[in-house]
């Protein structure tokens, strides 16, 4: 997964275990911001049928990428957030 490459994909850039209690950590590239933090500085208005197509454009754009290298996402819980905080 750090061959993927995908600019609505945030890097994995590695993964380690814990020494102490066997807690498996995972390193990604840091996001300036996430869609938790975007609804909750925007959560004054609704968002445009335009903006939400925007952002589901992107989502579909990223999860395509991963499901033609054979990966499966949990996309159901983000489309479930989403849908509470934009609609």
């Amino acid at each position: 997964m750090k061959n993927l490459k995908h600019p609505n994909i945030v890097l994995l850039l590695g993964v380690f275990f814990s020494v102490t209690n066997g807690a498996k950590n995972i390193v990604m590239e840091l996001c300036s911001a996430s869609l938790s933090v975007f609804s909750k500085k925007e959560s004054s208005r609704s968002l445009s049928m335009a903006e939400i197509a925007y952002i589901m454009q992107g989502l579909h754009q990223g999860l395509d990428y991963l499901h033609s290298n054979n990966i499966i996402h949990r996309f159901g819980k983000i489309v479930l957030q989403a849908q509470r905080h934009f609609l």
